[in-house]
């Protein structure tokens, strides 16, 4: 389902070589080139003064197929992070709860439910019929029998309808919108908080030379950002550690 609404950046350490790729590459699976729309990949080097430069690469680019230059890695990370928690703003958070409340609603009435629901008003109107007969003096213990069988097997049509709707629980608004809310006050600088907001809110990201286009899970649409604006929106921090690799 953590947040962030505080800017107050550090710097990041190196990960240790023994941690795996996708633990502190937090956009593999998610960022691609926008040139040749291939996977862009964490990769990294040490310098000869020993300093530890990490950056995502166009996997063409690595075969000498593709021209795009390579990304730092905190820099494009930091970008799409600012850029989420941006976006969350009150009116969202709402506007995504709710749609997430009728889409569960949705999906919750699933086709078992309605069999059983039809089931079970069948068996009602049944019982109805059988009380009206009862009432009129026909057959009197038949119909109690019969009246009692009915009864039973309501009962167990309950039961499966109770069974059914705790698999497909219907989620309720004020649930939904406490955990996007959760994301506004997060530790920007948390590696779990990120990686939970990145794999919450980010479907896929196509990375171009002097853009970016974000596409986002919640809002089911195409943001596009020029890497200018954003570089000079980051307080310095951005500017400082980031862009491309040099050509």
């Amino acid at each position: 389902m953590e947040t962030l609404s505080n800017f107050s950046r550090k710097t990041k350490k190196a990960p240790a070589r023994s941690k795996s790729v996708e633990e502190f590459y937090l956009l593999t699976t998610k960022l691609f080139c926008g040139h040749c729309k291939s996977a862009m990949v964490g990769i990294c080097g040490t310098s000869k003064t020993g300093k530890i430069h990490q950056y995502y690469q166009c996997v063409n680019n690595r075969k000498k197929a593709c021209k795009m230059k390579s990304v730092k890695k905190f820099y494009i990370e930091d970008l799409i992070v600012e850029k989420v928690i941006s976006i969350l703003t009150d009116e969202v958070i709402d506007k995504i709860a709710q749609n997430i409340c009728e889409l569960s609603e949705k999906e919750s009435n699933t086709d078992i439910l309605k069999r059983l629901k039809k089931k079970i008003r069948k068996n009602e109107t049944a019982t109805e019929n059988l009380i009206k007969a009862l009432e009129s003096g026909k057959a009197t213990d038949i119909i109690s029998a019969q009246i009692e069988k009915r009864q039973l097997e309501k009962q167990d049509l309950q039961a499966q309808f109770a069974r059914e709707k705790i698999l497909k629980p219907q989620l309720k608004f004020a649930q939904v919108k406490f955990f996007f809310d959760r994301f506004k006050k997060g530790d920007v600088n948390g590696i779990n908080f990120r990686r939970s907001l990145i794999d919450t809110f980010i479907n896929k990201i196509y990375l171009y030379d002097s853009k970016l286009h974000i596409f986002c899970n919640v809002q089911d649409s195409k943001i596009e950002m020029p890497l200018d604006k954003l570089k000079s929106s980051s307080n310095g921090r951005v500017v400082e550690r980031a862009g491309f690799e040099p050509a």
